[in-house]
């Protein structure tokens, strides 16, 4: 719903298109997102070393904008209304290795920038990887609570 939008709304320069990505996260904001809390329904997944990925393909970008976006079409918010959400998500966009050098300054920087907004949406940074190309099936790992 989201990846309609946000490409809609992609400047011309970015060759890059979220409706043809994989998507990934942190192990660490998997963690501390509480997805690896015990549920009633067991949650597997598939994690990937980064450094067996191509770099020049691999995207952080801001999760919170995105979720934004999905939230607001679920309300019927027509894509022009969502125009500066989805413009301000492409301005978001990190390389892979520069977010993870910088991931403090950026997530500080993040919330000095929201605060003010905290009662409304979580000022928390939360980034999402965005790889654009095809994962070997080899880089794959399958991970379990039970293993």
């Amino acid at each position: 719903m989201a990846n309609r939008v946000i490409d809609k709304y992609r400047p011309n320069h970015i060759n890059l298109k979220r409706s043809k990505c994989v998507f990934f996260t942190f192990k660490r904001d998997f963690i501390n997102m509480g997805w690896l809390e015990p549920d009633p329904v067991p949650f597997s997944g598939l994690f990937v070393d980064s450094d067996c990925l191509d770099q020049s393909k691999l995207w952080v970008f801001s999760l919170n904008l995105s979720t934004v976006i999905t939230q607001l079409k679920q309300c019927d918010v027509k894509d022009e209304d969502l125009k500066g959400f989805a413009e301000s998500y492409w301005n978001t966009r990190f390389p892979f290795e520069y977010y993870v050098q910088n991931y403090k300054a950026i997530e500080e920087r993040w919330l000095k920038a929201f605060e003010k907004y905290s009662n409304t949406i979580n000022p928390n940074y939360y980034p999402e990887v965005l790889y654009f190309g095809e994962v070997p099936g080899q880089y794959l790992q399958l991970f379990s609570p039970d293993s």
